[in-house]
């Protein structure tokens, strides 16, 4: 890590991209580097992915994020982050209007850092890819992240794959996408939703939302504690037979059956 810090500390200001995965990075040693991030104009895309940072770590990340004017894309999978880890990444982010794409898969936060992600998604303007799968968010958590779309302006991404998405919770992703006007594609892949869960989604994302291109509902429905090897292939036969007049779009609804490449529902609107 002390050869990384020699060499960010100098005028190394073309840099632009630093990608420090699985690099056997922990809490001090990303310390030393956040206080580098603070100062340095250059680098645009960070990748920190498959190092045990832990919440502490967390810390470090959302102080830098709050002084950094450059950082442009974060990836955090699989850091150990924790809802404590990534709770100051999401206040940082309150006032951040630099970066653009985050990935925080598999950090376990649950529904205690999504309410903060929700909270976060009410007054962020800048963030357009959000990538959240594996974090054990349940109904709560998916709540608090609807509530949070219903007032967002710029999420255009949303990746919720694997995580504790049931049909209640489906029904309030559902209600947000039918007040959002942004989000274009959503990944609800390998969560506990089945056909009415579904529906609720699909009939959310043609009421009011114009700009869904893509909707991904594969291997559903996965029964309540079974992992990825475990996920029943459902081939989802049952879609709205009407559907609500919205604006012209073309949405691909994907089931990832091993049937189709996915079914196309052409959205009703304009007389076509």
């Amino acid at each position: 890590m002390n050869i990384i810090s020699n060499m960010l500390s100098s005028n190394l200001n073309s840099l632009s991209e630093l990608i420090l995965k699985n690099c056997q990075l922990n809490a001090e040693s990303i310390e030393k580097l956040m206080n580098i991030l603070l100062t340095n104009k250059s680098i645009q895309y960070l990748d920190l992915s498959e190092n045990i940072l832990g919440s502490i770590g967390g810390r470090y990340i959302g102080d830098a994020l709050i002084g950094n004017t450059r950082l442009k894309h974060l990836l955090l999978n699989n850091c150990d982050l924790l809802a404590d880890g990534v709770i100051p990444i999401f206040h940082a982010l309150h006032t951040n209007n630099n970066l653009e794409i985050l990935s925080l898969n598999i950090n376990g936060f649950g529904d205690t850092g999504a309410e903060a992600l929700g909270n976060m998604l009410k007054n962020n303007g800048k963030l357009r890819h959000l990538d959240i799968q594996e974090n054990c968010i349940g109904v709560e958590g998916i709540s608090a992240i609807a509530k949070g779309i219903t007032k967002n302006h710029s999420l255009y991404f949303l990746g919720l794959q694997w995580n504790d998405v049931t049909n209640d919770a489906a029904a309030k992703i559902g209600e947000a996408l039918s007040l959002n006007n942004t989000l274009g594609v959503v990944n609800v892949l390998g969560n506990h939703v089945d056909v009415e869960g579904i529906k609720a989604i699909i009939l959310g994302s043609l009421t009011g939302n114009t700009k869904l291109i893509d909707l991904d509902l594969g291997h559903c429905y996965r029964p309540p504690g079974k992992g990825k090897a475990q996920a029943e292939r459902k081939v989802i036969k049952e879609l709205p037979k009407e559907m609500p007049p919205a604006a012209d779009a073309a949405t691909t609804v994907s089931n990832n059956t091993g049937v189709s490449n996915g079914q196309k529902v052409k959205q009703k609107g304009n007389g076509k």
